[in-house]
């Protein structure tokens, strides 16, 4: 459940829009899809890159799967394990 315990019950791809909300927020995760400069002559990439979100959408570049990807993702806390103990 949403609980303010400091564990991230979930993660949202909207904008928090109030203080309470931004107060809730523990981590933040991101992805960085990188690509290889250099065009391959045959198709090397058969099923566009994923990350645990879901998968990139890569229809609108030309020849998309004759390029090799890599996909890094991370989360990263934003507060001191400390400050976001609860009050026993």
């Amino acid at each position: 459940g949403e609980e303010d315990d400091g564990v991230p019950d979930a993660f949202v791809t909207t904008e928090p829009t109030d203080a309470a909300t931004w107060a809730r927020v523990v981590a933040i995760r991101f992805i960085v899809l990188s690509r290889n400069a250099e065009m391959e002559r045959d198709v090397v990439t058969t099923a566009a890159p994923a990350w645990s979100g879901g998968s990139f959408d890569l229809s609108a570049m030309a020849n998309w799967n004759r390029y090799r990807y890599r996909v890094y993702e991370s989360t990263v806390p934003i507060r001191n394990a400390v400050w976001t103990v609860p009050a026993a």
